[in-house]
């Protein structure tokens, strides 16, 4: 006989389902642009009299930058992968659902603390470098001034929507309520009618 779960369960497993979906269109079309090179540089500004790509300044001054530009929109789309399998799980009433949806919001909130701190702690830094530099070589002479602001913003923003999600799922899914519901039949209580 199938069990009837309680709804927040049901409203996590049905953002699980959208969330990872998300993450799965976002951060897959951003790795694979940046494994092909990104169309137009992100900014570009004179330096010193020439144009300097403010990714290709990133690339040379911070450690593993390269590889983590296309590891982390890879890593995010697999991590929508997870959270759509998750969330199927979730909504089947698998009894391994629950713990494995734990373990996925645990990554998730992991890996996107993980990639907030590296890029506070070398990218941000780096890239004032970068912008204070360029204020130094600007001659007034703009050759030319292009943003691609909309992938690197789309990423943060599906990035802080699965941390928030993995939060929400690790609150839900922690409660005694749902633990109980998650339960093999003669790890419940008893209930007097």
């Amino acid at each position: 006989m199938k069990q009837e779960r309680p709804a927040p369960v049901l409203v996590v497993a049905v953002l699980g389902v959208l969330v990872g979906g998300l993450a799965m269109a976002v951060g897959g079309g951003a790795a694979c642009l940046a494994a092909g090179g990104w169309p137009e540089p992100i900014v570009a500004l004179p330096v010193k009299g020439k144009a300097e790509d403010s990714v290709l300044f990133l690339r040379t001054s911070v450690a593993a930058y390269g590889a983590y530009e296309v590891a982390r929109p890879a890593a995010l789309a697999l991590l929508g992968a997870a959270l759509i399998g998750a969330g199927a799980a979730l909504l089947r009433s698998g009894r391994r659902a629950r713990r494995a949806a734990l373990v996925l919001a645990g990554l998730c909130v992991a890996f996107n603390v993980g990639t907030f701190l590296y890029e506070i702690g070398y990218v941000l830094p780096a890239l004032e470098d970068w912008r204070s530099s360029a204020q130094r070589g600007y001659n007034g002479n703009v050759s030319q001034i292009s943003y691609l602001w909309l992938m690197p913003v789309a990423l943060l923003t599906v990035a802080l929507v699965v941390t928030l999600h993995g939060v929400i799922t690790l609150l839900v899914l922690q409660s005694p309520a749902v633990a109980d519901a998650f339960a093999e039949p003669a790890d419940r209580p008893v209930q007097n009618l």
